[in-house]
């Protein structure tokens, strides 16, 4: 796979990767208006003609790709075409499944002490007790308001967004050649969160079988993504790269992250800075390199619109040995850069 990302020095700077034996996870920061969607459209359009699969995720029916994208695009309303995927994963033992949805649960809803070990138990339950895997979550419903602990109403309320919804449907995951885009915008955030946790799990789940192609998760405006170590988001960022499971993740600011979420963004092997705010340029400067130098502020601050700086390893021109320095590089194919004086 070779993946042009733009060109210095008149010549193509490129990715090359062998997708399933490296990391090719790929972060784009930088302020409103700088070039990130055109980078991160020119990165997707290379990697739809190396034929890797793309999901994303729409929040507020504002994701408007390129029109010449959209011949590869599969569209899923998902409040009106429920998700095929196994909600409980692929475990027979009801013990097995109902600790792993809990954990996703627990991942993006704060559970209590008490509400926790309820759930599972409760949970594992229905499970049993269902003859149908989408009956569990309604036969879980009863158990709750059924339940004498002190905990089951606190659960009970904790869970609001799943009762009486039809997220789901049970049935192998399907991820359309091309670009799945999940359209969540008629849903509230904290219904949207549950969504993307148990379909990111979903998906680090498919990428441990044998015959999973490459695929990469597109989130654009990840600061309205849960990230840390324990969400299924932060587990394909630590463990995705081994199954060729790939993120291709987009912020307009890194001053919004916490310090562990930085260093779960610094498990992509490739991180493109456009011109960060002021305030936020020393810190930018720090990821690239944890010395941080003058040097790299003043190179951050200099970015015009459409120039970027890459940290990871790449190739410029014919060259067969990649350079791991920061790199200046302009979005631009190195036909359309005016040649330097």
């Amino acid at each position: 796979m070779k993946l042009k990302i733009g060109s210095t020095y008149q010549k193509a700077v490129t990715i090359v990767e062998k997708l399933k034996e490296g990391n090719a996870s790929i972060f784009i920061c930088g302020k409103s208006g700088v070039g990130k969607s055109t980078l991160s459209y020119n990165i997707t359009r290379g990697l739809l003609e190396s034929g890797v699969r793309i999901v994303a995720i729409d929040h507020r029916h504002a994701v408007s790709l390129p029109v010449e994208l959209e011949p590869y695009v599969h569209r899923q309303d998902v409040s009106q075409e429920p998700l095929k995927l196994h909600l409980f994963g692929a475990s027979d033992n009801p013990a097995d499944a109902a600790a792993s949805f809990v954990d996703t649960v627990a991942s993006v809803i704060r559970l209590s002490d008490g509400q926790k070990p309820l759930l599972i138990s409760l949970l594992e339950k229905a499970l049993r007790d269902s003859p149908a895997p989408n009956e569990a979550l309604e036969r879980l419903h009863l158990e709750i308001q059924n339940s004498r602990s002190l905990a089951a109403p606190g659960l009970e309320k904790a869970l609001t967004p799943l009762w009486g919804q039809k997220f789901f449907e049970n049935g192998d995951f399907e991820i359309s050649p091309g670009i799945t885009l999940l359209e969540l915008g008629s849903f509230p955030s904290s219904t949207q969160h549950i969504v993307e946790e148990v379909v990111f799990a979903a998906l680090l789940r498919e990428a441990t079988h044998e015959d999973f192609p490459p695929t990469f998760l597109y989130l654009d405006e990840l600061s309205n993504f849960p990230l840390h170590q324990t969400s299924a988001l932060g587990k394909i960022l630590n463990e995705g790269r081994k199954y060729g499971l790939y993120c291709l993740l987009v912020a307009q600011s890194i001053r919004v992250f916490k310090s562990e979420q930085r260093i779960l963004l610094q498990q992509c092997k490739y991180i493109m800075y456009f011109q960060p705010a002021d305030e936020e340029v020393r810190m930018c400067a720090r990821l690239i390199s944890s010395s941080g130098g003058t040097k790299l502020t003043s190179i951050l601050k200099s970015l015009q619109v459409g120039e970027f700086m890459v940290s990871g390893p790449v190739y410029v021109g014919d060259s067969d040995t990649p350079t791991t320095k920061p790199l200046v590089v302009h979005s631009k194919s190195p036909e359309d850069v005016v040649p330097a004086n």
